[in-house]
This record gives C-alpha cells, sequence and structure tokens, in this order.
C-alpha cells in the first residue's frame, strides 16, 4: 500500500492510499502519533459506527476499517477539496459563491438531521470544498451523535469552541439537537458581518443594525 499524507492534526492524520483491499484511490484515516489513546480510538469506533450504512449526500462515505502498522484505520471516501476555511482565504469567494456553498453545507446536514445524526463538531476544519466545482464534503463525524441528548459534564463539552453551540458547553443543562449544527454553520457568516461593521465604524458614523 502507497501512502501521501493530505492532512496532519494533533488527534489524526489522512492519507491518499492506493493498493487498499476497498479500491485503487481512498483516505485512509489513523491516529496521529506512535501510541493510541483512548480518545482516539473511540472517536474512530464511533465515527465507523455513525458512518456505516449512512448515504447522504455531501457526508463522506465510510467504505471500511481495518488495522496497519498496529493501529486502528479508517478508509474513506478521497475527495478532491480543501478545507472550508483554507477555501474562503485562498480563493475569497463572492457572495454568491458564499451561499451556494453553505447552501450545500445546509443539504448535507439536512440528510445527515433526517438519519437522526448529529454532527456536534461542524468548523470551517470540517467540510471540504472542491474549489473547481465547489461540491463539499461534511467530515469527521467522530463526535456525532444519535439523537437529542443532554451535553455532558461541565469539564468535557465537545467540539471546536469557536462553533460551539451554548448547549454543547454542559453548562446550560439543555437538551442538545440538531439546531447546535445551524448554529455552528451560522458562525462563519456572523463573524465576517461583525468584522465588517467593526471595519467600516473605525472610519465612519456607526453602522446600522442591518449591515
Amino acid at each position: 500500500m502507497q501512502t501521501t499524507i493530505l492532512h496532519e492534526g494533533t488527534g489524526f492524520t489522512v492519507h491518499a492510499a492506493s493498493g487498499t483491499p476497498f479500491g485503487e484511490q481512498v483516505a485512509l484515516k489513523e491516529p496521529t502519533g506512535e501510541l493510541v489513546t483512548e480518545r482516539q480510538e473511540a472517536a474512530l469506533d464511533n465515527e465507523f459506527e455513525i458512518l456505516s450504512g449512512l448515504a447522504v449526500p455531501g457526508i463522506r462515505k465510510l467504505h471500511g476499517r481495518g488495522v496497519v502498522d498496529g493501529k486502528p484505520v479508517l478508509y474513506l471516501e478521497l475527495f478532491d477539496g480543501i478545507t472550508l476555511r483554507r477555501f474562503v482565504a485562498e480563493h475569497r469567494p463572492a457572495l454568491r459563491e458564499r451561499v451556494e456553498v453553505a447552501a450545500s453545507i445546509a443539504r448535507a446536514l439536512a440528510g445527515l438531521h433526517q438519519a437522526g445524526v448529529i454532527h456536534r463538531d461542524l468548523s470551517g476544519a470540517n467540510v471540504l470544498v472542491s474549489p473547481a466545482t465547489r461540491e463539499i464534503r461534511v467530515i469527521d463525524l467522530g463526535l456525532a451523535v444519535r439523537g437529542a441528548r443532554l451535553e455532558g459534564s461541565l469539564g468535557e463539552p465537545a467540539g471546536t469552541l469557536e462553533y460551539m453551540a451554548p448547549e454543547q458547553t454542559g453548562r446550560t443543562r439543555h437538551r442538545l439537537d440538531h439546531r447546535a449544527d445551524l448554529y455552528a454553520l451560522g458562525i462563519p457568516g456572523a463573524t465576517r458581518s461583525s468584522r465588517r461593521c467593526a471595519r467600516r465604524s473605525s472610519a465612519a458614523p456607526p453602522c446600522p443594525r442591518s449591515c
């Protein structure tokens, strides 16, 4: 099997892999580091369970699981794209393109929610966008859950802090449901709008509420 690193994070590394049992070209996701932690193994197990039998357009497909060099791995759809965060920074899409990409993400989330799954970690790093076609894939379902639930203890919030809905912090004791993902989806747009207002207000009279 031949592999090329696509992304190396603190928790997981994703490779483009060929010569696997699941086809010529797949994405191979493995824990980063020499030793596999319980948290890493639990996230892979959870992602496998969530994606097994799931066929939702816009959600990265699962091919299977295995063990490589003594480490558990997932074999996933190989998608030719970059993170949403990088896409926005490098390609600076026009408003119409941003809206179209956001609508594609919303449709993928709607399918996921109809299947009873809440992502819980939607962020600019967990959506891939094809610069050529603007097609998207929602990825990294290691924290996803099925059905509404009360979010865990105060010391163990799940998700990416800047995208996290209040009920994900464990401090509100409100039940978590699909709206947490919609909250995360709206964060990039809200952030851009607030920054735009801040820039305008520094050189002009106060910005109206509608800006």
